[in-house]
């Protein structure tokens, strides 16, 4: 048992070795560090200012012009109504009503903004979760060490599995990059990840590959010249393309397809394999919704134009009454007002470099980690005793 543990320990280096060389860094995160608020930890060891202190992360950069035009327009006022003596004060009947209503549009406006956040966050868990059973089911589906098998073969078979998970996480890093508008394949954290024969469809300059068969199936339809005249233009569009992760997952499918077809996996487990790569396109599908359907843009116009209007007629209603305070008090309204308001902005795509949005980088290298720990477990040569306790 000790000479087995000793050979499982020094396959272990050889494995872990293999695996930082077939999985390449996807994103340097040594200056990378977890929201601040999250962290316990840094909160206790470092001195930090205070939560109302911060800039990093606030909205103030967005309110800023907004809150200095508001004031000054406060001020304004209150100079022509206590030096110039020209009264421009209005009724404050109107004020409690049209707060509520600022108030209800702009709470509508944050949850909105807020849920796309939060959906944002639980269809990316949900995808690491499937990425999670794809890689342990194809890595314990698969033995590396076969009885009676060939040790060239073995290796082949691993070989391909650390190339399937390379996919899985490719399609990760390409789930990335595509909901932050980066598209292609020319970025140093997915490039290696991909086949090194591959050629993205947004690559692809003179159609796709084996482009005469699609022809040559195409020909042998029968119809009218309508249909005729249909499938040639489709087949002469050069400019049809599908998204990286999209491609991906084919390329996962035609594995999962070809072992099944040399029969080197069950049934059961190939529909488990198979309903997990449909549940990761069906995610995908929901953060590409997520991405390309943002607020109407007639609600935020109008939303905008109400805080606008509330901001420009408060002083017109507090000058009288509170004189001089009617400039800190209406700028503390606008401050606030604007702040809710750009806090909606600012959370309503979660997915790109801000502050705020969600650390997708910070995401895809703990799932490396954990691609890599996958590869570190020998499948076929753990002890035989290892559960008997």
């Amino acid at each position: 048992y000790q000479r087995r543990v000793r050979d499982s320990s020094q396959d272990e280096m050889s494995l872990q070795s293999e695996a930082e060389v077939n999985f390449p860094l996807i994103h340097d995160c040594s200056e990378w560090r977890p929201p601040r608020y999250n962290d316990q930890i840094f909160n206790k060891r470092f001195f930090t200012w205070p939560t109302f202190l911060q800039l990093r992360g606030s909205v103030l950069h967005q309110i800023l012009i907004p809150v200095l035009l508001s004031t000054l327009l406060t001020v304004s006022i209150t100079l022509s109504d206590k030096l110039l003596h020209v009264s421009i004060s209005l009724t404050s009947t109107i004020i409690p009503s049209l707060s509520v209503v600022v108030g209800l549009i702009l709470a509508f406006r944050t949850n909105a903004a807020y849920e796309r956040f939060a959906e944002g966050r639980k269809l990316w868990a949900e995808m690491e979760n499937i990425l999670r059973n794809l890689s342990r089911l194809t890595w314990v589906a698969f033995p590396d060490n076969k009885e009676g098998g060939d040790a060239f073969e073995s290796q082949k078979e691993r070989r391909e599995k650390i190339a399937f998970l390379k996919l899985l996480l490719a399609f990760a890093v390409a789930t990335k990059r595509h909901l932050r508008g980066e598209y292609g394949t020319q970025y140093k954290d997915l490039s290696p990840l991909l086949p090194p024969s591959f050629i993205a469809s947004s690559d692809r300059r003179s159609g796709w590959e084996g482009e005469e068969v699609g022809e040559k199936h195409w020909g042998q339809a029968q119809g009218d010249q309508h249909i005729w005249a249909t499938c040639n233009e489709f087949i002469n569009n050069r400019r049809g393309t599908i998204s990286l992760p999209l491609e991906i997952v084919l390329l996962l499918s035609c594995w999962v397809s070809k072992k099944k077809k040399a029969h080197n996996i069950d049934l059961a487990t190939s529909m488990q394999i198979t309903l997990c790569i449909s549940n990761l396109t069906a995610c995908f599908a929901s953060l590409e919704r997520i991405l390309i359907t943002p607020v109407p843009l007639a609600y935020t116009i109008h939303l905008k134009q109400v805080v606008y209007l509330y901001c420009a007629f408060l002083p017109c209603t507090l000058v009288k009454e509170m004189g001089w305070w009617t400039i800190p008090a209406c700028s503390l309204v606008s401050f606030t007002l604007f702040g809710i308001e750009g806090i909606g902005t600012e959370i309503e795509n979660p997915f790109g470099y801000d502050t705020n949005d969600l650390p997708l980088d910070y995401y895809c290298e703990e799932l490396k980690k954990e691609l890599i720990a996958t590869t570190l477990t020998p499948v076929s040569s753990l002890p035989v005793d290892l559960f008997n306790y």
